[in-house]
């Protein structure tokens, strides 16, 4: 219960928050593209829905799984 309920939203949420405010978006699409040249050249949009998707959707999302699978909703 613990691990799958509680430590994996958890860690995801934290994931997404380093990810998005601490060690930089564009560092992280930056590492994201190498080796995915040819798909972000044939989806240009893809980044910004990635970059917005995971510094503001993602963790309203995982917060919303935590609380639901502690309980609270």
């Amino acid at each position: 219960y613990i691990s799958s309920n509680i430590l994996l939203p958890l860690g995801g949420f934290l994931i997404a928050v380093f990810v998005s405010y601490y060690w930089g978006i564009d560092k992280a699409a930056a590492k994201l593209k190498q080796g995915a040249e040819k798909f972000y050249a044939k989806y240009p949009w893809m980044e910004i829905f990635w970059k917005f998707f995971i510094k503001y959707i993602a963790p309203v999302l995982i917060l919303i799984v935590f609380l639901k699978s502690i309980g609270i909703i």
